[in-house]
């Protein structure tokens, strides 16, 4: 077991050397807090999707943001699409293809993020 724990913490830590290291990454999420923080500023919310694993990703990340996160500060306008009633109803009316889609549709207003998570990196 503990051969298993430090393979999977050395490939952690190899990935995030990677990405440290990577200009152009680097560049885009720097683009992307920008492009989330002149959203929140000007009264638009952050819409979070993700997939399986990625789903869960995703309501934390806006659970930190519309909690504390670290220090008290105004509650971030930030929604995680994860609701299964949603999600099932949508895919039996529409195909999975477009379940998120409607959602999107109905939530986002010109000036929203809205942020797609794929903690694998094989997201589809």
């Amino acid at each position: 077991m503990d051969a298993i724990v430090l393979r999977e913490l050395g490939a952690s830590a190899r990935v995030l050397a990677r990405v440290s290291c990577d200009r152009e990454m680097a560049a885009q999420l720097a683009e992307l807090a920008r492009a989330v923080s002149a959203s929140l500023g000007a009264g638009g919310k952050l819409l979070v999707i993700g997939n399986g694993g990625s789903c869960a990703e995703a309501a934390h990340l806006t659970a930190e943001l519309t909690g504390r996160l670290g220090r008290d500060r105004k509650a971030l306008a930030a929604i995680a699409l994860t609701d299964a009633a949603h999600l099932t109803c949508a895919a039996n009316a529409f195909g999975y293809d477009r379940a998120l889609a409607r959602w999107v549709e109905a939530l986002a207003r010109p000036g929203d993020v809205v942020l797609l998570i794929s903690s694998s990196g094989n997201g589809e």
